[in-house]
């Protein structure tokens, strides 16, 4: 896992974020596509059921978006009250689409060490 917090002096003093930065990973916790684990997710391929990838618990059961520090002190100085009832009705739309991606890869390469 990676901290993307902690530190006083943000980047490029320091590796931690500023507060306004937002992780742009992924909230998945297995490798490439869960319709697929383990093999080749391509055209006409045997895929798992959206049941069968919610069981398996590599994705959050709760719908989840990272916002960043600052925004997150906002809400919770927000917060007022108690404890809630640990219950919260919640409705969001979503759509589960199969769709291709394609990763870019390019290469700069320095001119003091055109290795690194």
């Amino acid at each position: 896992k990676i901290d993307y917090g902690g530190g006083d002096e943000c980047f490029p003093e320091s590796r931690w974020m500023p507060p306004s930065g937002v992780q742009v990973g992924t909230v998945y916790n297995g490798l490439g596509d869960p319709t697929t684990p383990g093999w080749a997710s391509v055209d006409g391929c045997e895929r798992l059921s959206e049941e069968s990838v919610e069981l398996r618990g590599d994705s959050p059961g709760i719908p989840s978006l990272p916002i960043s520090a600052a925004d997150a002190e906002v809400i919770l100085r927000s917060v007022v009250g108690g404890i809630g009832p640990g219950i919260l009705n919640l409705s969001y739309v979503g759509k589960t689409v199969i769709a291709e991606i394609e990763n870019v890869i390019g290469v700069i390469e320095g001119e003091q060490e055109p290795d690194r």
